[in-house]
């Protein structure tokens, strides 16, 4: 359980970001967060380590989702603004 809240702990602060900026430059936040979680897990400053295969590919992909989910929920707040 501890391992998945670590996990989660990049994206829910990609999307706190985004819920308190609501600009785009908060899209920042997971393009660095993500990579530093990873790099953190790689050097062990937390959690057990990487471990052998594509994680390097799963630090993207996951990137990429964390960005992605930013960019929608700022993309729905500028939305809601525009409605009269």
């Amino acid at each position: 359980m501890e391992a998945a809240a670590l996990f989660m702990a990049p994206f829910a602060l990609s999307v706190l970001a985004a819920l308190v900026v609501r600009r785009w430059w908060a899209l920042v936040v997971p393009a660095v967060a993500v990579p530093l979680y990873y790099a953190g897990l790689r050097y062990g400053w937390w959690g057990d380590g990487v471990g052998d295969g594509a994680w390097l590919l799963l630090a993207a992909f996951l990137t990429a989702v964390a960005v992605a989910g930013c960019a929608v929920v700022i993309g729905v707040f500028r939305l809601l603004a525009r409605r009269p």
